[in-house]
């Protein structure tokens, strides 16, 4: 129940790293303040 999945990526760690950082900060925002997170995992959906 209590975990964080991060999108793959398809680049180097140097190019990759910048952009889920920046997902997760505004995400733990999100979480923070009650707003809804970007890119949620849809379970019903099956991924």
């Amino acid at each position: 129940d209590n975990c964080v999945i991060t999108p793959h990526v398809g680049n180097t760690p140097e190019m990759g790293l910048p952009l889920i950082a920046d997902r997760v900060r505004v995400n733990v925002g999100c979480w923070i303040t009650g707003d809804e997170l970007i890119g949620p995992v849809d379970v019903d959906a099956g991924y």
